[in-house]
């Protein structure tokens, strides 16, 4: 039997981090979950995960910065990212921009789950 991918999920919100984790499990991939950013970093640098699915707007650090020192560290920096967040990126265009070809997909909440599905299916076959 073939290797599943294990998908990252780091985002704050109980519910949004559940709902992301049984769309990834129902689409046959293996979620990881994160309930923030620093702990979305360890568990990337000690798990590793084939996808990272980032929430922007957390508590302890934003997703912007989590991105930056994530393709600042060789052994992630080749991790496909899709950013989902409540926050469109026209709201912020200077930092969207300034981080534009970090991310392979950008996804606002509330989102369509065939969208999601598609972009991951995508990004990882």
């Amino acid at each position: 039997m073939a290797q599943k991918h294990r998908i990252l999920i780091v985002e704050d919100d109980p519910g949004t981090l559940s709902l992301l984790d049984q769309i990834v499990r129902r689409a046959g991939y293996e979620p990881l979950l994160a309930r923030g950013a620093q702990e979305g970093l360890e568990r990337l640098r000690k798990d590793g995960a084939d996808l990272l699915l980032l929430d922007l707007m957390m508590r302890d650090v934003d997703g912007w910065t989590l991105l930056e020192r994530i393709k600042a560290d060789d052994h992630l920096r080749s991790i496909p990212v899709i950013i989902i967040s409540a926050k469109h990126p026209k709201e912020d265009p200077a930092r969207t921009e300034a981080h534009a070809g970090m991310f392979e997909s950008y996804l606002v909440k509330p989102f369509e789950v065939n969208a999601l599905i598609a972009k991951i299916w995508e990004l990882l076959g």
